[in-house]
């Protein structure tokens, strides 16, 4: 999923930010990866998610936000203009042996 800087509030809206959280975890399903995607909106604290990824070794898991125009998280930042790309990045990160 796309979006233009025209369609999404400011950054700083926090419906905008779990809207992009969102659109991550929709493309997180969709890789068919071993996930477990978790969206937390919680009242006064900034929503994120928490993604764990589950094999026959030892889970790994990372918690995502939304910062400016970018997903950030342990792992690395990626924009949040094309959040298919940031969920293949962050599949990517998380099924390496670390």
């Amino acid at each position: 999923m796309t979006f233009s800087c025209g369609e999404c509030p400011e950054w700083w809206d926090e419906a905008a930010e779990a809207c992009h959280l969102a659109a991550l975890a929709r493309c997180l399903k969709g890789t068919g990866a071993p996930l477990v995607v978790q969206l937390f909106t919680p009242a006064a604290v900034a929503p994120h998610l928490v993604v764990t990824y589950v094999d026959g070794r030892a889970p790994r898991a990372t918690q995502v936000n939304v910062f400016g125009g970018w997903f950030v998280c342990s792992l690395g930042v990626v924009s949040v203009v094309n959040a298919a790309r940031a969920a293949r990045v962050l599949v990517e990160a998380l099924s390496s042996p670390k």
